[in-house]
């Protein structure tokens, strides 16, 4: 009875920390450590497939097109040059038609680093792990699903902020995938806009 009283208590008082925080306008659980969440376009990779239409027309599904979109935490102590960022993204890119579709997705993890420059420039990169990635392709009523294997990659990024808790980002990033065997060179450049909260 005593144990789960303690449990009880301590689980009160941790719970009661953050509300805490918040009710003093300070942000949980550290004021140097924010919210962010990422959107960006990226172009380049091999090609993995080409999706063909009736017009003639076609579209290419690349190793490291097309949307890439992200949340996660930002760490930034008040006037350092330094920060720090780790995100988990959905990186895709597709192609639809009335009698199927074609999709390579992703789910990125990201762990950067920067130094901020006093002009509102930043200069940084870091390590990069596409998670969980797969082939998919639906065509005619068939459906099938390909395992993707992926390879730690590498970030490289040059920034500015032009207003306080925006950060816009060209970059450049070095990875590689295999599918039954075939590599494909997933290099792609991005440029990547970033708020904070």
């Amino acid at each position: 009875m005593i144990t789960r009283g303690l449990k009880l208590a301590c689980a009160g008082l941790l719970l009661s920390a953050p509300l805490t925080a918040l009710a003093d306008g300070g942000r949980v659980p550290h004021p140097s450590l924010r919210l962010m969440m990422t959107g960006g376009i990226t172009a380049g990779g091999d090609t993995i497939y080409v999706a063909n239409y009736n017009d003639g027309s076609n579209s290419s599904i690349r190793a490291g097109d097309k949307v890439n979109l992200g949340v996660g935490a930002y760490w930034r102590r008040e006037n350092s040059p330094w920060s720090l960022q780790l995100t988990a993204n959905y990186h895709t890119d597709n192609a639809s038609a009335a009698n199927g579709r074609v999709d390579f997705k992703r789910y990125p993890i990201e762990f950067l680093g920067h130094y901020h420059f006093e002009n509102n420039l930043y200069v940084g990169g870091g390590l990069r792990y596409a998670a969980k990635s797969k082939f998919t392709l639906e065509r005619n009523g068939s459906f099938s699903r390909v395992d993707v294997d992926s390879k730690p990659g590498l970030v490289a990024e040059l920034g500015w902020e032009p207003v306080a808790d925006l950060l816009l980002t060209l970059r450049y990033v070095a990875e590689e995938y295999e599918i039954d065997g075939a590599k494909f060179d997933g290099n792609h450049v991005g440029v990547t806009g970033a708020v904070l909260f």
